[in-house]
């Protein structure tokens, strides 16, 4: 992974975060989301650390997706309503 991608993946970790910090009213999604952006966050460290492997880019790509799905999820779930 080059420095240019791993500085995306760093922005779009710091947009998650503000986004889930200011926007998600649901709590019973908030541990999910903390663990998820704790996660991203430690693979994003290791790359700059170490260098990117495939076995990062697909743990990285891994935690994208589930990200991605919270992201949605908070955007449309009322707060208060079960499934």
């Amino acid at each position: 992974m080059d420095a240019k991608r791993l500085a995306a993946k760093q922005k779009r970790y710091q947009d998650w975060s503000k986004f889930f910090a200011q926007e998600l009213k649901d709590v019973t999604l908030q541990p999910e989301v903390k663990a998820h952006l704790s996660n991203y966050r430690q693979l994003l460290a290791e790359v700059w650390k170490s260098g990117a492997t495939d076995s990062l880019a697909t743990q990285i790509d891994s935690v994208e997706r589930d990200l991605e799905r919270l992201n949605h999820e908070a955007r449309v779930r009322v707060p208060g309503r079960s499934k």
